[in-house]
C-alpha cells in the first residue's frame, strides 16, 4: 500500500485497539497539526527518548481501576500508540534494514506494522486479482502500480471510510511524521518534506496525482515505453480497480487490527 492507506489503516488499528475512543486528549493532541508548519519538518537538537523495547510497550499497564486518572492514562496510551503507528505509517518507507531499537516502542510498531500490510497485501488473494486485470506487458509490476491506484480510490471514496476531512486528516498525519522525522537520514527527511509541501495525501484525490505517480514509477523502473499503455490501461480500468479496492480494504484493516492486537491486546 501507498502512504495514505498505509495512514488511516494505522489509525484504524490504533484506535481499535482500544475501547475508549481518544476524544478529549487525542483531539488536543492532534490540534497541533492545524499550526503545523512543513519547513519545521527537521527539527534541531531534540532529545532522543528513552529506549523501550517493543516488549515492553503495553496499552493500559499503570491502570489499576477506571477512575478519573485511569481514563486519561489510558486516554494517553492510545494517543501514544495511535500517533506511532500513523507516524510508523509514512516513515516506514524510508526505513530499510532493522527498525532502530532505541526508537520510541510505538514507532518501532508502526514500522513493523508498514511492513505487515505491505507483505499481507502482497499475498491477499483480493489483490491479486487486481494485479491479474493488467496486460502482460504491465503485469510484473502490478503491485507497485496498484499501491499508488489504491491511495486514488481510497481518496475518491474518503467519506466512506472516515468521518474526517481528508484535508484534516492529512495535516494531521503529516504533524504526527514530522515530530519524528529527525531519525531519518538526509534523504528520507527531504522526501518527507516535499511530501508535506505537495500535500500529497490529499492529493490523491485528483487523478493527475495518482497518474504521476505511476509515471515516476515506469521513469524510476527505466520503462517509460509503457507509459501510454499503463495510462490507457488504467483510465479504461479505473472502475473494476475501485471495486476491487473496495473488497480488500476492509480486509487490510482487519489484519491489522488483529495484527497490533495479537501484540499488545485490548487496553
Amino acid at each position: 500500500m501507498n502512504f495514505l492507506a498505509h495512514c488511516l489503516i494505522a489509525l484504524k488499528a490504533g484506535n481499535g485497539n482500544s475501547s475508549a475512543h481518544p476524544s478529549a486528549l487525542g483531539a488536543k493532541r492532534w490540534s497541533a497539526a492545524e499550526n503545523f508548519n512543513p519547513q519545521a519538518v527537521e527539527p534541531a537538537g531534540k532529545s532522543e527518548p528513552a529506549d523501550q523495547s517493543p516488549s515492553s510497550f503495553k496499552l493500559g499497564t499503570s491502570i489499576a481501576t477506571e477512575n478519573a486518572n485511569g481514563l486519561d492514562n489510558r486516554l494517553a496510551g492510545t494517543v501514544e500508540l495511535t500517533d506511532g503507528l500513523v507516524a510508523g505509517g509514512l516513515l516506514g518507507d524510508f526505513v530499510k534494514g532493522p527498525v532502530p531499537c532505541a526508537w520510541p516502542a510505538a514507532l518501532q510498531l508502526g514500522v513493523r506494522l508498514h511492513r505487515r500490510i505491505d507483505a499481507y497485501s502482497n499475498t491477499a488473494p483480493e489483490l491479486r486479482r487486481s494485479c491479474a486485470r493488467f496486460p502482460p506487458e504491465l503485469r510484473r509490476f502490478a503491485p507497485i502500480f496498484i499501491d499508488i491506484i489504491a491511495d486514488h480510490c481510497l481518496a475518491l471514496d474518503w467519506a466512506d471510510h472516515h468521518h474526517e476531512a481528508l484535508p484534516a486528516f492529512s495535516a494531521r498525519c503529516y504533524g504526527m511524521a514530522a515530530a519524528e522525522a529527525h531519525r531519518l537520514d538526509g534523504k528520507g527527511r527531504h522526501y518527507l518534506n516535499w511530501l508535506i509541501e505537495q500535500d500529497l495525501l490529499a492529493g490523491y484525490q485528483h487523478r493527475g496525482v495518482m497518474e504521476r505517480g505511476l509515471l515516476s514509477v515506469t521513469r524510476r523502473l527505466a520503462r517509460q515505453h509503457l507509459d501510454g499503455s499503463l495510462l490507457n490501461f488504467v483510465e479504461g480500468a479505473l472502475p473494476c480497480l475501485q471495486a476491487d479496492f473496495r473488497d480488500y480494504f476492509p480486509l487490510l484493516v482487519r489484519h491489522a487490527e488483529h495484527w497490533v492486537q495479537g501484540r499488545h491486546g485490548p487496553s
